[in-house]
């Protein structure tokens, strides 16, 4: 593969608020899809996407991401 790939990190300095809530919101989709079918693997989605949904530099998810996993039942 010829195409650059750069790799940028979610900080600070460099806010990705929108990506971490895609992220977050996704693993907490994917947490429902396993959750009959593995929950240890549910479980682990879930845990992930609390970790992505309150890391200080994207605190701006914060808000969205409480009240999505509220919506979902989820303390």
């Amino acid at each position: 593969m010829t195409t650059s790939r750069e790799a940028y990190a979610v900080t600070q300095e460099n806010p990705g608020s929108d990506l971490a809530a895609e992220t977050a919101a996704a693993m907490a989709a994917a947490s429902i899809a396993f959750r009959k079918m593995d929950p240890v693997y549910s479980n682990e989605l879930l845990r992930h996407a609390r970790e992505v949904g309150e890391d200080p530099p994207i605190s701006a998810t914060h808000f969205f991401f409480t009240h999505m996993l509220l919506h979902l039942g989820v303390p």
